[in-house]
């Protein structure tokens, strides 16, 4: 059995046990947790070479994005309101690809997006454990998160070391809108009870004349869930998780945005480990015309030239909106393109771009053959994994530290709030010895 046949065996495996397992996820993370999203049935079974040609080739997709050449350059894409008081290099990246398979068979690596984006590092303390004991039981060999570091503890003294720069815990905090109602709480959750730092809605937060930051409320990790607590915090060190539309969303003008991301640093009072204008430095929004498989190309009053040059047909792809997350706004995933849709958000040449054109891509698809009746299990699913990196200060090259797997439908956008079919969901890797399969 090779690891594609494994991992399909796998799916049908892990299948029978899927409630009680996630019921044990929820658990690690708190009493009377429940995931605000889709749990897949079984982890992306990878085995350990895999792994490192994955590693390889999404590093030299984003290694030149971490060069002083174009985040200089990518600068000049944060709206002012959103900069921070010093250019800055982020340290943790999202990197999201897909597998697929040359004539020759040898792997391909196309990649949806790249982002310098700080989320889901912590997932893995809560779907890893019951995953590899249901594994052990269904007779899988045994295996990890396959990071290079010794275990849980090194890890965790790795992300600390990055996170807080050795701040006080009691001095830092999560930033996050609404924290308790975000997707990604559970990720930001296990981040504060491994720390021993709070979470607090930038609402919540006041700044002195002189710069310093205080939250007038907040949330610890507790073992039992989430404990909100009222009075006066200060802050010196913080790890912003949200996004920028939602601060637009939420009202923040220029001026709240200065007083809570600019004024304290500038003064002295407040380091970031993530700062808002970290989003956009490495985003669709800087990403058109860079070395991707599959480019993206800014939709334009050139595009369709630009395309019949490469010999690709406008329905070959989607057009992604440029300030879109998690799939919001993707045109051309069930109904092909058409120029009626370009023509809606084309812009002139030299314009900032609204939308991007990105080339579809055939993943590796895995049978449901192996999975037990449970609604329609028909057809296959595929996976989209992400790998997390952190880059420390004065490093040249990043380190993995996390990583996830979305398994979706084909056709269907891997997101997690489109996740309900059998076989779908998020889920997170296990990484097995080569030569294992």
């Amino acid at each position: 059995m090779n690891w594609l046949a494994a991992q399909e065996a796998l799916l049908g495996a892990l299948a029978p046990g899927h409630e009680p397992r996630v019921r044990r996820m929820a658990a690690r993370v708190h009493k009377g947790f429940e995931f605000p999203f889709r749990v897949a049935e079984a982890p992306a079974l990878v085995p350990a070479d895999i792994f490192a040609l994955d590693c390889a080739a999404v590093l030299e997709r984003l290694r030149p994005l971490l060069a002083h050449e174009f985040l200089g350059a990518a600068r000049q894409a944060v709206p002012e309101r959103f900069r921070a008081a010093a250019s800055r290099r982020p340290r943790f990246f999202a990197t999201d690809f897909a597998r697929a398979f040359h004539a020759d068979g040898s792997l391909r690596h196309p990649m949806p997006e790249l982002q310098s984006f700080p989320g889901n590092y912590f997932l893995w303390k809560a779907q890893l454990p019951p995953t590899l004991e249901d594994m052990t039981r269904a007779g899988f060999p045994g295996g990890g998160h396959g990071f290079g570091f010794a275990g849980a503890d090194e890890l965790d003294a790795f992300l600390q070391d990055v996170i807080l720069a050795g701040s006080d815990p009691a001095l830092a905090a999560i930033i996050e809108i609404e924290p308790l109602k975000q997707k990604t709480f559970v990720d930001a959750f296990l981040m504060a009870r491994t720390l021993g730092i709070v979470l607090v809605d930038p609402r919540d937060l006041e700044t002195g004349a002189d710069g310093t930051l205080e939250a007038r409320r907040w949330i610890s990790a507790e073992e039992a869930g989430p404990c909100q607590h009222q009075g006066s915090r200060k802050i010196e060190r913080a790890h912003v998780r949200c996004l920028p539309d939602e601060l637009d969303a939420a009202g923040f003008d220029t001026r709240a945005l200065t007083r809570i991301f600019r004024t304290p640093e500038e003064r002295a009072r407040v380091s970031f480990s993530v700062h808002p204008e970290d989003f956009f430095l490495v985003s669709k929004a800087t990403l058109a015309g860079a070395d991707l498989d599959p480019p993206l190309l800014a939709a334009d009053e050139e595009l369709l030239e630009r395309l019949a040059a490469m010999g690709l047909a406008l329905a070959e792809g989607v057009l992604k909106p440029v300030d879109g997350a998690g799939g919001r706004g993707v045109l051309g995933v069930r109904e092909r393109l058409s120029a009626a849709d370009v023509r809606a958000v084309v812009v002139p040449r030299g314009k900032k771009a609204t939308h991007l054109w990105q080339q579809r891509y055939e993943a590796h698809r895995f049978s449901r053959r192996c999975m037990p009746e449970a609604g329609d299990p028909a057809g296959a699913v595929q996976q989209e994994l992400r790998i997390m990196w952190v880059l420390p200060d004065g490093a040249h090259e990043p380190r993995v530290a996390g990583s996830m797997v979305r398994w979706s439908e084909p056709g269907e956008l891997s997101s997690a709030g489109r996740a309900r079919a059998l076989g779908t969901g998020t889920q997170t890797p296990v990484i097995v010895p080569a030569g294992t399969f």
